[in-house]
């Protein structure tokens, strides 16, 4: 099988994986209906790609494809990845805020592919604010226990926009 269909491949997983769990953490009923149609556009655009523009009388061998090409490709793909992968949790982390009480200011999400081409959260900061005591408690606890994961939370003391 040849690097460039392997690539392909990769992409199309990784489109899938990230529909997938757009489709987990995405809680709110009225937009189910939305993201099943964004996702499935993402999916179908995805896979559709390497047709794009590439017609003639012959429909050219995916060996034929330009190697500079596809490592451009492939890391659109992964900066699409982590930036649904961001927002996703954004709104994720934004939920359980609102449940606790909190106000999230700002999240930070570092995360990196490894060779295999999974991806792999370094670190999840969450900028919030928050006077009572007891609903930062709540917040942390919530936040760990969703993630399944450590998560930084940084407080706003002086109810001033972190930086």
């Amino acid at each position: 099988m040849s690097e460039t269909i392997r690539s392909w491949l990769f992409g199309v997983t990784a489109a899938a994986f990230a529909a997938a769990l757009i489709k987990l953490l995405n809680v709110r009923a009225g937009m189910k209906t939305t993201m099943r149609i964004v996702t499935g556009l993402f999916l179908l655009s995805v896979i559709v790609t390497p047709l794009g523009g590439r017609f003639s009388r012959e429909i050219p061998r995916f060996s034929q494809l330009d190697r500079k090409e596809e490592s451009a490709a492939r890391a659109q793909a992964q900066a699409a990845m982590q930036s649904i992968l961001q927002t996703t949790l954004q709104r994720q982390i934004a939920q359980i805020a609102q449940e606790a009480g909190a106000e999230v200011l700002r999240t930070d999400v570092v995360a990196e592919f490894d060779g295999s081409g999974c991806i792999n959260i370094q670190s999840i900061t969450v900028y919030a604010a928050c006077d009572d005591p007891e609903k930062r408690r709540q917040f942390s606890a919530l936040l760990q226990s969703s993630l399944g994961g450590p998560a930084t939370i940084q407080w706003d003391e002086m109810n001033e926009a972190l930086e």
